[in-house]
C-alpha cells in the first residue's frame, strides 16, 4: 500500500471515529494512452475498496467521502470516475445511477454494476 500511494497514482479517502478507520474509498489515477491532435486529460479514476463499517452506517459518511472525492477528481482534470460496485445500495443513495445528474457532460461519470 505505501508503494502505491507514493506512486501519485492513488488517493484514499477515510472517515476515522474514535481514532478508528470506520469507512474508506479508494481512487486510482489511470493515465490514458495519449490522443494526437486531441485535448489532453491525462488520466480517469477507478473508484474502488469502498466501505463503512455496519454500525456506522447511514450517516452520511460515505456519501461525504464520495462527495470530496467527485470534487478533488473535478478540480484534477479528471476526465470521469469509474465505480465497479459489490452491490448497488450506495449507488441508488447516491443517484449514482443518474449519468447526466452527476456530472455536467454525459459519460463523465460511468457506474457499472
Amino acid at each position: 500500500m505505501i508503494k502505491a500511494i507514493e506512486s501519485g497514482n492513488w488517493y484514499i479517502g477515510v472517515a476515522e471515529a474514535q481514532k478508528n478507520i470506520v469507512s474508506h474509498m479508494y481512487l486510482q489515477l489511470i493515465h490514458k494512452v495519449p490522443r494526437p491532435g486531441k485535448t489532453s486529460d491525462p488520466y480517469y479514476g477507478y473508484v474502488t475498496n469502498v466501505y463503512t463499517r455496519l454500525a456506522f452506517r447511514s450517516r452520511g459518511i460515505g456519501t461525504e467521502i464520495h462527495v470530496a472525492m467527485e470534487k478533488w477528481s473535478k478540480e484534477n482534470g479528471v476526465e470521469f470516475l469509474i465505480l465497479w460496485p459489490s452491490s448497488t445500495s450506495f449507488m441508488k443513495k447516491m443517484d449514482l445511477l443518474n449519468v447526466k445528474k452527476r456530472w455536467k457532460n454525459i459519460g463523465d461519470y460511468i457506474a457499472r454494476g
